[in-house]
C-alpha cells in the first residue's frame, strides 16, 4: 500500500509530466513544427500530433511507418528526399530540405523537414529525430512579396527606359552628350557602375562616359584604363560584344580577374573596385554595333538579374536607332550646307562664265590670228626638223667615212713604216757593210722615230675600230698576277730608262678578272707608260691591287705633274693633250691612249677613271668583273 506522501509526489511528477506533453503540443501547434522519431531497430515510428495536423490526417486513423511517410510525399519529391534519407543513414550526417506533402482532399502543403541519426555504442545508427515544420503561408508570403518587389523593380525599370527615352529625344543631335546622360541616369537607380564606349574608324573603342557615385573610383578606373588598356582578343568585355554582337553578363569571380589581369598589381586594381557582376550589351546602329553599354554592381549592392540585362540590352537597342538618327541628321544638315555653298558658288561661276564669255569673244580675232602665226610657225619647225635630221644623216655618213678612212689610212702606213723599220735594223747590223758609231746612233734615232710613229698610227687604227665598233673581246677569267708579270716585263726598260722608282702593292694573292686578257695588257701598258712619261727622274710609280667579291681595283699612282680638276675628264677626250706645250716632242703623241683605254675597259663590262692635283701626281684606277 502506497503511502500518502509517495502518492503526492507520483501525482505531482505525472501532473509535471501532463503539463509539459501539454505545453510541448500548444508550442509545436503554434510554430506549426511537428516532431517524429524513428527507431530503426524495430522499425517503429513515433510522430506527434502537430505531425498528424501537418500531412491532414487524425491521430487515430494512420499508423505512422516510413514507407505511410513517403506515400504521402508529392510524387516528384519522392526520390529526392529518400536520397536524402538514406545518405544520412550512411554518412550520419544530418540532413534537412524543402518538399511537398499532399494531403487526402488533394490539398498540397510545403514543409521544411530536418533530421539527425543517433548512433548506438558502436557507432551504428539506432534511431533517427527530427521535426517537420508546414511553410506554406511562408512560402506563399515569400513569393508574394517577390511579386511585389518585382512589380516595383519592373515599374522602376520602366520609369528609368521612358526617362532614358526622353533624355534621347532631347539631344537629338548632340548624341555624345546624350549618352553621358543615359549614363548618368543609370547610377545608382540601375547600377552602381556605367560606361558607354563608341566604335572608332579604325575599329577600337572610345569611351564617352564612365560613371559612379564615389569619384576616387571613377579616377581609379580612368587610371586603370590608361594603364591597362583593355586587350581586343580578350573572350570578355566590350570588345567580345562588339566582334559578335551578343550581350555578356556574369559575376566577377575570382577566377575571371586572373584570367583577364595582365600582372598581378593589375588583379590588384581590379579587386580594389569591389566589382561584383556585370552586363555588356550592344548599342545596335543599321549597320551593325556602333557601341557599347556596361552596367556593373559591387559588393554594396545585389547581384544584376536577368531584368537588369534586358534593361541594358533596351539602352543598346534605343541609343542605337538615336545615335543612327542623329549620324543621319547631321549628314543632312551637312548635305543641306553642302548643296547651298555649291549652289552660291555655282551662281558666282555663272557670272565670271559671263565675263569670260564676254573676254572670249573680244579674244577671239586675237585667238584667230595666234593660231595662224603658230601654224606658220609649226610649219617652219617641221621643215627645219627634215634639215637638222638630214644634216644628222650627213654627219653620220661623214664620221662613218672619216673611221674608214683613218682604219685605210693607218693600215697603209703601218706597211712602209715596218718596212723601214726592218731596212734600219738591217743596216745597224752590217749587213749592207761596216758602220760607223755616229751611223749607228743615227740609226737608233731612226727607229726610235720609226716606233714611235707606228704606236701613233696604231692608236689612230684601233680608234678607227672602236669608232666603226669592229673590235671583237674574248672573254676569260684572267689570273691577276700573269698579267702584272707580263707588264712590268715590258715596263721595266722604260723605268730603268727614265730613272724612276716602280713598286707594286697588294697583287701578290692569287685573284683573277673577268676580261679580255689582251685588251687588260693593252691598258695596263699605256697607263704605266703614260706615268713613266710625265714623271720625272727620282720620282716613283706604284701599282696597287685590291679586290672585294664582285670587283678587283687596279690603280696606277705616279708622283707626276698631275693634271687640273676642271681638265680632269677633258683627258679622256679623243685628239686631247692637256698642256703640251709643257711636254717634250719625243713624248707627245696624238691624244688618243687614255680615250681608247676608257672604251676598251668598258667594253670589258668595267670603267677608267682618273684623280689627280696638281703638282701632287695621278692616280688612274681600273675597275673590272672580278673572275669566278
Amino acid at each position: 500500500m502506497t503511502s500518502t506522501g509517495e502518492f503526492g509526489r507520483a501525482s505531482s511528477a505525472a501532473e509535471a509530466l501532463a503539463l509539459s506533453e501539454r505545453l510541448r503540443a500548444e508550442v509545436e501547434r503554434i510554430a506549426q513544427v511537428g516532431s517524429w522519431e524513428w527507431d530503426i531497430a524495430t522499425n517503429r515510428v513515433t510522430w506527434s500530433a502537430e505531425l498528424f495536423r501537418i500531412f491532414g490526417l487524425a491521430v487515430n486513423t494512420f499508423e505512422p511507418t516510413y514507407e505511410g511517410y513517403v506515400s504521402r510525399l508529392h510524387p516528384d519529391d519522392r526520390d529526392r528526399v529518400a536520397a536524402n534519407v538514406r545518405h544520412a543513414l550512411e554518412s550520419g550526417v544530418s540532413f534537412m530540405h524543402t518538399h511537398r506533402v499532399v494531403h487526402d482532399d488533394g490539398a498540397v502543403h510545403i514543409v521544411l523537414g530536418r533530421g539527425e541519426v543517433v548512433l548506438d555504442e558502436s557507432g551504428k545508427p539506432a534511431r533517427m529525430v527530427g521535426t517537420t515544420q508546414d511553410i506554406t503561408e511562408r512560402v506563399a508570403l515569400e513569393r508574394e512579396t517577390a511579386a511585389r518587389l518585382a512589380a516595383e523593380s519592373a515599374r522602376d525599370r520602366a520609369e528609368f527606359l521612358a526617362e532614358v527615352g526622353d533624355a534621347l529625344a532631347r539631344n537629338s543631335l548632340d548624341f555624345e552628350r546624350t549618352l553621358k546622360e543615359v549614363a548618368s541616369l543609370a547610377v545608382p537607380r540601375v547600377a552602381d557602375w556605367c560606361a558607354v564606349d563608341l566604335v572608332e574608324p579604325d575599329g577600337s573603342l572610345r569611351r564617352v562616359s564612365v560613371n559612379h557615385v564615389d569619384h576616387e573610383k571613377i579616377r581609379l578606373v580612368q587610371q586603370l584604363a590608361d594603364r591597362y588598356p583593355e586587350d581586343r582578343t580578350s573572350p570578355y568585355g566590350a570588345y567580345e560584344v562588339l566582334r559578335t554582337g551578343l550581350p555578356q553578363h556574369g559575376e566577377v569571380s575570382d577566377e575571371l580577374v586572373e584570367s583577364a589581369a595582365v600582372d598581378a598589381e593589375h588583379a590588384r586594381l581590379i579587386r580594389a573596385l569591389g566589382l561584383r557582376s556585370y552586363v555588356v550589351a550592344p548599342l545596335v546602329g543599321r549597320d551593325g554595333v556602333i557601341g557599347t553599354i556596361t552596367l556593373v554592381n559591387d559588393t554594396s549592392r545585389p547581384r544584376l538579374v536577368e531584368a537588369d540585362f534586358h534593361v541594358a540590352m533596351e539602352i543598346g537597342r534605343r541609343a542605337g536607332v538615336a545615335i543612327d538618327n542623329a549620324r543621319l541628321h547631321r549628314s543632312v544638315l551637312e548635305a543641306r550646307e553642302l548643296l547651298e555653298q555649291q549652289a552660291l558658288e555655282m551662281e558666282l561661276q555663272a557670272l565670271q562664265l559671263e565675263a569670260l564669255a564676254a573676254e572670249s569673244e573680244a579674244a577671239n580675232e586675237e585667238l584667230h590670228a595666234t593660231t595662224e602665226e603658230l601654224m606658220q610657225r609649226t610649219q617652219e619647225a617641221e621643215t627645219a626638223l627634215e634639215e637638222a635630221l638630214q644634216a644628222r644623216a650627213d654627219a653620220e655618213s661623214a664620221n662613218s667615212a672619216k673611221a674608214e678612212f683613218l682604219a685605210n689610212m693607218s693600215h697603209e702606213l703601218r706597211t712602209p713604216i715596218n718596212a723601214a723599220l726592218g731596212y734600219s735594223e738591217l743596216l745597224a747590223m752590217g749587213v749592207r757593210g761596216p758602220v760607223t758609231t755616229a751611223q749607228l746612233e743615227d740609226l737608233a734615232r731612226i727607229k726610235r722615230s720609226q716606233r714611235l710613229l707606228l704606236s701613233l698610227v696604231n692608236d689612230i687604227l684601233n680608234f678607227a675600230r672602236l669608232e666603226a665598233g669592229q673590235i671583237e673581246y674574248h672573254f676569260a677569267d684572267v689570273d691577276l698576277v700573269d698579267v702584272l708579270s707580263a707588264i712590268e716585263a715590258m715596263i721595266s726598260p722604260q723605268v730603268n730608262a727614265k730613272g724612276v722608282l716602280y713598286r707594286q702593292q697588294g697583287c701578290a694573292a692569287s685573284v683573277t678578272l673577268r676580261a679580255d686578257m689582251e685588251k687588260l695588257q693593252q691598258v695596263m701598258l699605256n697607263l704605266l707608260t703614260n706615268a713613266v712619261k710625265f714623271t720625272d727622274a727620282g720620282g716613283s710609280i706604284e701599282l696597287i691591287c685590291s679586290a672585294d667579291d664582285d670587283w678587283v681595283d687596279l690603280m696606277v699612282r705616279d708622283t707626276g705633274r698631275g693634271i687640273a680638276a676642271d681638265q680632269l675628264e677633258r683627258v679622256f677626250e679623243p685628239f686631247v693633250q692637256v698642256d703640251r706645250h709643257l711636254t717634250h716632242i719625243s713624248q707627245q703623241g696624238v691624244g688618243l691612249g687614255l680615250a681608247i683605254s676608257r672604251d676598251l675597259v668598258r667594253g670589258m663590262g668595267g670603267d677608267l677613271r682618273v684623280d689627280s692635283k696638281v703638282g701632287k701626281g695621278s692616280t688612274f684606277v681600273v675597275r673590272l668583273p672580278r673572275g669566278t
